[in-house]
């Protein structure tokens, strides 16, 4: 029998504006098992249906995740440990579907759900969630339920996902007559993150998408290619996503994982 069982569960297209993928992973073992986590500019809900699960975002040691937790945006690296025995479910929310979700500016949470919107709504979709052992079905249920919450697309958000995130927020503000400065608040307040963030996190993941597992990389072509000044340009954008160095994360990168895998 697998001990550690991880799975990504795509999306349907109905709901492909939504949510990006759907995270199911069960520890069958004995012993703990770790995991470090990217950061992906998503916010995520977990579902946890075993022990608490011990949270680590960044620096900071966060309480456990007990039975329901909303984070993001996820910005910086996040450890978490599975005990023996737990089984999660994560949803990982897309653009700016968690402002359509919730109603609310998205800033840096990581909190149970239904104190966002003060209902018992989420706890009781976790006891219905918990009786279902198929992580797939699982996934129905909770589309199911999402239909019933989720509000459409304000225009302003629309003006800056249809952009792609590529042009800069002056370029955006031409296009649809707004000030920059309306652009730029509207990134904050559904995206939650600024267009300057958004860049630099783009060019540490182009940076980290040339390292190759057991290819010794070319660290003046990483620089060139990813637009960075020098060296410690690059190991500074690494020290604050994940904590290392460049080398390190090398050298590390088959226990790192990327949302979702």
């Amino acid at each position: 029998m697998q001990e550690y069982i991880s799975m990504r569960i795509a999306v349907p297209p109905t709901w492909e504006q939504v949510f990006s993928h759907f995270y199911y992973a069960a520890n069958l073992s004995r012993v703990p098992v770790e995991k470090h986590l990217l950061p992906a500019f998503q916010s995520i809900m977990v579902f946890n249906f075993g022990p608490p699960v011990p949270l680590k975002y960044g620096n900071e040691q966060f309480q456990a995740i007990e039975k329901t937790l909303v984070l993001g945006p996820v910005k910086l690296s996040m450890k978490y440990t599975m005990p023996a025995g737990s089984k999660i479910l994560v949803a990982n929310f897309k653009d700016d579907a968690f402002y359509r979700f919730f109603g609310k500016p998205l800033q840096h949470y990581l909190t149970d759900p239904d104190k966002l919107i003060q209902t018992h709504c989420f706890a009781d979709l976790w006891q219905e969630l918990n009786v279902i052992e198929d992580p797939a079905l699982q996934v129905e249920k909770l589309l199911d339920f999402s239909g019933l919450y989720l509000c459409e697309r304000d225009p302003a958000a629309a003006n800056i996902i249809e952009n792609g995130f590529n042009d800069n927020p002056k370029q955006i503000a031409v296009k649809t007559a707004q000030s920059e400065r309306t652009i730029q608040l509207n990134y904050k307040k559904y995206l939650g993150f600024s267009s300057k963030e958004v860049n630099r996190y783009q060019r540490f993941q182009k940076a980290i998408g040339m390292l190759v597992p057991g290819k010794t990389p070319d660290w003046f072509e990483v620089i060139e290619e990813c637009g960075y000044y020098d060296q410690s340009h690059l190991i500074k954008d690494f020290t604050h996503y994940v904590g290392i160095s460049p080398q390190v994360y090398w050298q590390l990168q088959d226990v790192m994982c990327r949302a979702g895998s």
